[in-house]
């Protein structure tokens, strides 16, 4: 989690309003890990009554059934992928190495490619990690789809996010586990990093209607009476979606 942290921390974000979601497995580890201390001892003791990660690390702990769970691709973790040729413009670079699979979702790193104070445009000293968008098929040389496109940080360049483009025959490692292996994506975020929006939806004028905004949810209530079967019926509805509009204040970690 302190890991986490420093990721979002190097991406300025902002240290309140801070979320960690976590599968049951993180949290009886967590909270087993826990059990060893002795301060703060009402928060400890707090959890060994519920058995529920407490708030730390400077995050929210929120415990989650439905994690998602990443199946990473076939590929090496390391010694066999490298960039073909360097990358110029678009949201794919272009590798060769071997025959193997990427999952979407997997993340790897370009060697000497470091990512950059989105403030001073200076590198941080962390190599940046990329993230593959669509599951592809290594064979030969291949063009693989990624996620963010680089910006190169340079004078008078606005939000650059890696020190240098990443070049032909930098080795690649992959970040998201071994081959084929499966791992619990828990989830550090900071509220910025997501939006969820919804709208006003119609009331017809032959039923009875309604709608109420609640913490800026918009929720229709409708009831019909069935004569034929003298039955009501209510609903209730909402109508929205969500989007990822800052990724940098997010950060998974691997179960």
């Amino acid at each position: 989690y302190l890991n986490a942290g420093r990721v979002l921390n190097i991406n300025a974000a902002p240290q309140e309003g801070r979320t960690c979601c976590i599968d049951p497995a993180a949290n009886a580890q967590s909270v087993s890990a826990a059990g060893t201390l002795y301060n703060p001892g009402s928060i400890v003791g707090k959890q060994y009554r519920n058995g529920m990660f407490a708030d730390a690390h400077g995050f929210a702990m929120v415990m989650d059934q439905n994690v998602y769970t990443h199946l990473a691709g076939t590929r090496a973790i390391s010694g066999v992928q490298t960039m073909q040729a360097t990358w110029t413009t678009g949201s794919n670079f272009s590798m060769t190495g071997g025959s193997a699979t990427m999952t979407a979702g997997d993340t790897f790193t370009v060697a000497d490619c470091y990512h950059v104070n989105p403030e001073t445009q200076q590198s941080t000293g962390v190599l940046m990690q990329w993230v593959v968008t669509a599951n592809t098929t290594m064979s030969g040389t291949t063009s693989v789809p990624i996620a963010p496109t680089p910006i190169v940080a340079a004078t008078g360049v606005v939000n650059g996010n890696c020190s240098v483009a990443p070049t032909s025959g930098k080795a690649i490692v992959w970040t998201t586990g071994a081959t084929i292996t499966s791992s619990p994506q828990n989830l550090a975020f900071c509220k910025e990093a997501f939006v969820f929006g919804t709208a006003d939806m119609e009331l017809p004028p032959d039923v009875q209607a309604h709608r109420e905004t609640m913490d800026g949810i918009s929720i229709r209530f409708l009831r019909q009476y069935n004569a034929m079967s003298d039955f009501s019926v209510y609903r209730f509805d909402v109508l929205g979606g969500f989007a990822v509009t800052r990724p940098e204040l997010a950060v998974r970690i691997a179960g």
